[in-house]
């Protein structure tokens, strides 16, 4: 799995619009309610800003956030000085040792970064062990169809432009992710386009059922600072989309 510079991560957020008026706005509406008053594992948590918010912002008991990069990791753990109930562990999603300890997990941007249907599905099998039965799964992924496509504007405006390969899409292909600043290259990085489909077998085959894929929305704040129009090409279809999952009891 491949990440992104911890600073690179931090610099790119702060600029990106579509994170800011559509992802966040997203998360919120999606899983404030679901996370009040539970245990939540948050798998690839980055710097763990939407770990911490979990907590302070949506109430949640207690959350772990996970990652594979001991820079993020370090980063997330300076971020808690207030010693609120939330913990940062250097650990891939693939080691996941925990068994029935959670009420909700989320995995944001995440699951693209697997290399292969094989390892999405460990990652997926790892995530139903961690849960309780009946427990809940949020994922954000790039939107799996067959014809999604992306425009050059993107990258001015919303500051990442998935950079597709010629032809038709197919199903766990590798795909480059650009992010931009100001309309000027940040970063690159690669990630596996899998389609919707192999997310559904693959989380059916890890014990998951009543999947619902849910669509972003923009906030008031977003409409207000660029107009509707202005989101458009990342809305329609979504470029990116959320899935809701829920475990099964054996």
């Amino acid at each position: 799995m491949e990440h992104l510079p911890a600073d690179e991560y931090l610099r790119i957020r702060k600029k990106n619009a579509s994170r800011n008026f559509v992802v966040n706005p997203t998360l919120k509406a999606n899983l404030a309610v679901e996370v009040k008053g539970k245990r939540v594992l948050d798998v690839g948590c980055g710097n763990g800003s939407l770990t911490l918010k979990l907590v302070e912002e949506w109430g949640a008991s207690e959350a772990i956030g996970v990652d594979t990069s001991a820079e993020m990791i370090i980063t997330a753990k300076s971020s808690n000085p207030d010693g609120k109930p939330v913990t940062f562990v250097r650990v891939s999603a693939l080691d996941l040792q925990s068994k029935d300890e959670f009420d909700v997990a989320i995995a944001i941007f995440m699951l693209q970064l697997t290399s292969s249907v094989e390892e999405l599905s460990k990652v997926l099998q790892k995530i139903a062990q961690s849960l309780k039965p009946g427990g809940t799964f949020f994922a954000y992924v790039p939107n799996g169809i067959p014809d999604l496509k992306t425009s050059e504007e993107d990258k001015v405006k919303f500051g990442v432009q998935l950079v597709m390969n010629p032809g038709p899409r197919h199903d766990g292909e590798q795909i480059k992710i650009a992010f931009y600043i100001n309309g000027r290259p940040a970063v690159e990085s690669t990630m596996t386009f899998f389609f919707r489909e192999t997310y559904e077998k693959c989380l059916r085959e890890a014990g998951f059922g009543q999947i619902q894929w849910i669509n972003p929305i923009v906030s008031e704040d977003g409409i207000t600072a660029c107009g509707k129009e202005f989101f458009e090409s990342y809305l329609n279809p979504p470029i990116d989309i959320m899935f809701r999952a829920v475990l099964e009891a054996n």
